[in-house]
């Protein structure tokens, strides 16, 4: 894996695993949990959003005196600041724990193929094929020198939208203004088994200087379908992730709350914030249009999503868990 590309790379790859391996047999008999896990360590954030389990690296080398030959192999495409994005792993790992109103996990990773209902994994991946680069100079990469790559632009490809669990494709709108620099995000979107829980990922890009990496926001519409009614445990919606940047998320729940006053209080957290730390989000920055749909806007989203930040120069996306009601 070319580490400027891991992105587009691990989205890619991950994506069509989880399609091919959708209709295969449960590898244990008689088991709650499929074996067929799909974990990495290239990036933890597409890993966490398809449902899989991450794989991070143990340390880094923040502080050091690093050649700047070595910088973009170290650090990233110019904007990345790989060494600057501990936050997200925690993140990552935060939301696998989220438990819903009954004290129960609702969030935890699972695997390819036939699930506990019986039924295929739903595997769904866009037409669209979003397009990354970088121009490679010889110490951007370890694989630069056998692949003959110095001095050239590599491009490489991956659906725009993702969706695993039995969702729709969610709509991506760029906003009016170009503050995206045409770009939209890789967004993917994953329900867990039963419904209980669902996470929204938005996804940065990488495109050749001046531009380097980008996270995009845009304006990103999602329709939860109905949860069993196990899987909910007596509440009303299910639990809601998101992670990275937006401009705003519009969530559709197929089914209405039968108690529409008590479902517009709106609450979000850090996901590596302590149980207690919701704040309430009210108009305009979380409004129902209707009983069944809530528009969330993008800032207040970013700024819940980092409010148990580590570190003043950390730049991990922001990732908040929402209770609705």
């Amino acid at each position: 894996m070319v580490k400027s590309l891991s992105v587009v790379e691990v989205i890619d790859r991950q994506s069509k695993l989880y399609s091919v391996a959708s209709s295969l047999p449960r590898a244990v008999p008689d088991s709650d949990t499929p074996a067929r896990f799909i974990g990495g360590s290239g990036e933890h954030l597409v890993t966490a959003a398809l449902g899989g389990v991450i794989q991070p690296m143990d340390s880094n080398v923040r502080g050091l005196t690093i050649n700047p030959a070595f910088e973009v192999y170290v650090n990233g495409p110019p904007g990345r600041g790989r060494q600057h994005r501990e936050d997200e792993i925690e993140r990552c790992t935060a939301w696998t724990t989220t438990t819903d109103a009954a004290g129960r996990q609702v969030a935890t990773p699972f695997g390819a193929g036939v699930q506990a209902d019986g039924k295929p994994d739903s595997v769904v991946m866009d037409s669209e094929i979003l397009w990354d680069a970088w121009h490679f100079s010889l110490c951007d990469d370890a694989c630069t020198i056998h692949t003959h790559i110095i001095n050239k632009t590599v491009s490489n490809g991956a659906p725009a939208r993702v969706t695993r669990g039995g969702l729709e494709l969610p709509t991506v709108t760029l906003p009016s203004d170009d503050s995206n620099k045409g770009l939209a995000p890789f967004v993917i979107a994953t329900r867990y088994p039963g419904g209980a829980a669902v996470l929204l990922t938005a996804l940065g890009r990488t495109q050749p200087d001046p531009i380097g990496w980008v996270e995009p926001k845009a304006h990103v519409n999602l329709t939860v379908p109905a949860a069993s009614a196990s899987a909910l445990s007596g509440a009303e919606l299910p639990v809601v992730g998101i992670l990275g940047r937006f401009a705003s998320v519009t969530l559709h729940f197929a089914a209405a709350p039968t108690n529409a006053d008590q479902a517009r209080e709106v609450k979000a957290r850090d996901m590596v914030g302590e149980p207690s730390s919701f704040e309430r989000l009210a108009a305009p920055e979380a409004v129902w249009l209707d009983a069944a749909t809530l528009r969330l806007d993008g800032a207040a989203l970013a700024r819940a999503g980092t409010a148990a930040k580590s570190r003043a120069d950390d730049v991990s996306a922001p990732g908040v868990v929402l209770q609705l009601g």
